[in-house]
């Protein structure tokens, strides 16, 4: 079986996502947003769309059987909301 997906360039958007997981506090994500450089609105506006899939899916399979899940799930979209 071959695994083609390390063979192709990802959208860095899904990556930047992680910005609203590890940095709860608003001016944190911008410094980190700064040091990265150059990013464009749209890839932050998707980095944004990704944060909250993120942010939901793990809030409601979390619901289901895993506290620990819904409650990053809860903080992702409390972070993704301040912006």
């Amino acid at each position: 079986m071959l695994d083609w997906g390390d063979l192709a360039v990802g959208d860095r958007a899904t990556d930047l996502a992680a910005l609203w997981s590890l940095f709860p506090e608003r001016d944190l994500r911008q410094r980190a947003i700064a040091t990265y450089g150059q990013i464009s609105e749209a890839t932050l506006t998707r980095a944004r769309g990704w944060a909250i899939l993120f942010g939901v899916v793990l809030l409601d399979s979390g619901l289901v059987d895993c506290p620990e899940h819904a409650a990053i799930g809860k903080k992702i979209l409390d972070c993704v909301a301040q912006a």
